[in-house]
């Protein structure tokens, strides 16, 4: 647009709540509702509804917003006109109230401002004797203050609807915002709901007048109309028939849009704010903040699919770096190592291997699952517990290769006996030869498949259990029929300790219908301390569980 003024005069302003420096270059910048949010908020400051925001940086004053579409200059920060004189001000001395009062009065005067008055006059009055809803309707009638009897307005239009007192304001021409506050902050005070009545509303954003905006943003974002159609369906009705113009948020490409939406509606199709005193049909704020939460969850659960992804590629690269250069070669060189080293070390073992015909398989498949080798390994380690370096390098490295592959990680698996394999070399690693007298191996597989479930939460994938979902391993643990139901606790520190995220991520992830947080979160707040108490009395199973992940400590829980 030509001949508009570029340049701000007031280039930064102070913010009092935060004491930052807001610049207004900047600032303007934002997006036409941010904009007007604080337009809106700046004139109520000025009225003393609300506290000081936004206030000059030279000399403290408040300050306002002006400027843009029909006027002479861009968007830009100005002093009220009845404020002390600052060095920045530059139009201090003219006085627009005279202009304002005058403004709004005439067209109140006007023919089509009297006509329109009358419309819904006759509208209401026709819903008076057809339904019964309306039971008073005056114009122009004096309302005074329920608090300051001294403090008046004159509606345009006054009425009762279903026992609520209902005010019509027709806006025709350009009304300033200190006005439209006044009013609205009036009836707010006087428990009284106000409906601004246009008689047309543009769409296109640069050609609305102020005006309109003041109202449509201050109003949930929806305007009424008494176009041609709606004086045609009152009349039709014999009821107040408006049409309703409001933005709707969508979200498309995962940011949300806003899009006109219209419809005709009536009295009793709208929303009547007990809070604010406004009247909406579409509630735009509630709408918009669902999808912002929407968004936000789906933010968080990419975030959440980024790490796990992540975590599953760094995990993969470092097995295709440390285990899987001349994968075959390596691997089966190792095992020969391996079996030498048991053949040099305890003959008897391997004779025990041989005799029940178990070494080729050992040989082909590692650990079958056999009870047979079973027996064996576990003998073994009670026996010669003195583990060699060659032992739990091959069996780490098994175990490893094992929770990457696409083999199967349920029980009766060779990752199931490899990993029982693993708590055997902690539990010994730990304990020392001392302790054997007072444990008792065995006490791992009799206690395996709770040790498999705080595994299952560290790797955050089921292991040791033929279930698809974590839903499944907590309801097993949550079922009064199970034997697994006095242990909760492990499902509970699983999560806490171990599984990514804890349960913000584990509810958001494992948990669509809130099911599994409501059985948690009660056994938490309920019954927590004394499942952890039977956990203490039961050592041969909470000192297993402490030896194996150190993050847990049921003795030192307070």
């Amino acid at each position: 647009m030509e001949n508009i003024k570029s340049i701000r005069t007031i280039k930064s302003v102070l913010n009092k709540k935060t004491g930052q420096e807001i610049i207004a270059d900047e600032f303007f910048n934002k997006s036409e509702p941010e904009i007007w949010d604080y337009r809106i908020r700046l004139q109520q400051v000025f009225q003393k509804l609300k506290k000081p925001l936004l206030v000059c940086y030279i000399c403290g004053q408040n300050v306002k917003i002006n400027g843009g579409i029909g006027t002479n200059k861009i968007l830009h920060f100005s002093h009220f006109k009845d404020s002390e004189i600052c060095p920045l001000k530059t139009d201090s001395l003219i006085d627009r109230a005279d202009l304002l009062r005058a403004k709004y009065n005439g067209a109140k005067e006007s023919l089509l401002h009297k006509e329109t008055k009358n419309l819904i006059k006759d509208f209401l009055l026709l819903e008076k004797l057809t339904t019964g809803n309306i039971t008073y309707v005056e114009t122009e009638k004096v309302k005074k203050s329920i608090t300051n009897y001294s403090k008046w307005k004159k509606p345009d239009i006054t009425s009762i609807y279903k026992g609520l007192d209902l005010v019509f304001e027709i806006q025709l021409s350009t009304t300033f915002l200190s006005v439209i506050i006044d009013r609205e902050n009036f009836y707010k005070e006087n428990k009284t709901y106000i409906i601004w009545i246009f008689k047309d509303f543009e769409l296109k954003k640069s050609k609305q007048r102020f005006t309109d905006k003041d109202i449509f943003y201050s109003n949930n974002r929806n305007v009424f109309v008494l176009d041609e159609e709606a004086i045609i369906q009152s009349k039709k009705n014999k009821e107040l028939v408006l049409l309703c113009y409001w933005e709707e948020p969508k979200i498309i490409n995962n940011k949300i849009v806003y899009t006109w939406s219209n419809n005709y509606v009536n009295l009793n199709d709208l929303t009547y704010d007990k809070e604010n005193f406004k009247v909406f049909y579409f509630n735009f704020n509630k709408e918009e903040e669902i999808l912002k939460k929407e968004l936000e969850k789906k933010r968080q659960t990419a975030i959440l699919e980024n790490n796990r992804e992540e975590i599953k590629n760094n995990n993969q690269n470092y097995i295709n770096t440390k285990f899987k250069e001349n994968y075959n070669i390596r691997r089966r060189n190792h095992l020969l190592q391996y079996e030498e080293d048991f053949i040099n070390r305890n003959n008897e073992f391997y004779n025990r291997l041989f005799n029940n015909n178990v070494i080729s398989k050992f040989k082909k498949n590692f650990l079958l699952p056999k009870f047979e080798l079973q027996n064996n390994i576990y003998n073994y380690f009670e026996r010669y517990h003195n583990i060699s370096v060659m032992d739990k390098s091959f069996i780490n490295k098994e175990f490893l290769i094992e929770l990457e592959s696409n083999n199967s990680k349920g029980d009766e698996s060779i990752f199931y006996y490899l990993t029982q394999t693993v708590f055997y070399i902690k539990f010994i690693e730990h304990h020392k030869e001392e302790y054997f007298p007072r444990y008792n191996l065995k006490d791992i597989v009799k206690h395996n498949k709770k040790l498999f479930t705080i595994l299952s939460f560290k790797y955050n994938l089921i292991l040791g259990f033929n279930y698809k979902q974590f839903s499944q391993l907590v309801n097993l643990y949550f079922n009064p029929k199970s034997a697994y139901y006095n242990y909760r606790a492990i499902i509970v520190f699983g999560i806490k300790f171990y599984y990514p995220g804890g349960f913000e991520a584990f509810y958001k992830v494992e948990d669509k219908k809130g099911a599994l947080k409501l059985k948690i979160d009660d056994y938490i707040e309920v019954n927590q301390q004394e499942g952890i108490t039977k956990m203490k009395n039961e050592p041969e199973l909470s000192n297993l569980i402490e030896i194996i992940f150190p993050k847990i400590s049921f003795h030192s829980y307070i």
